[in-house]
């Protein structure tokens, strides 16, 4: 058996167990993966302690003009729970009974459109009207 790697100085409880948790079921992972990894442990770490004022405090505060608004604290949690999510998926580690990896997703954004090349509707219309 392979010796895993120890967490590295910094991590807190939290980040410390999510280090040990991923290299004992996943070990052997890449250079770049372990830095996925430690940003994750660092991302748990900060969860614990936005937890820990989220437990103390209202989810809604008054402002100084007396309106309502989510407490940041809340708000910063939900943001670092969703980074934590896609950071661990990033990492597409296989699932450990069948071995499986996730299935891959091109990249979502601006594509090239279909029949790229063609004549746009835009570009036919300008023609019809030109006579061309």
């Amino acid at each position: 058996m392979t010796d895993l790697p120890e967490p590295p100085g910094g991590l807190e409880e939290r980040g410390e167990r999510l280090w040990r948790s991923i290299h004992d079921q996943h070990p052997g992972l890449s250079d770049p993966e372990r830095e996925v990894v430690l940003e994750a442990c660092r991302v748990a770490d900060r969860l614990e302690r936005l937890d820990a004022i989220c437990r103390v405090s209202d989810p809604v505060i008054e402002t100084d003009k007396g309106g309502l608004i989510t407490h940041p604290a809340y708000a910063e949690s939900r943001q670092q729970q969703n980074l934590l999510k896609q950071l661990v998926a990033s990492l597409r580690l296989p699932d450990p009974q069948s071995g499986k990896r996730p299935q891959t997703r091109p990249a979502r954004g601006v594509q090239a459109p279909k029949g790229a090349g063609t004549v746009s509707s835009l570009e036919r219309m300008r023609q019809r009207a030109t006579g061309a």
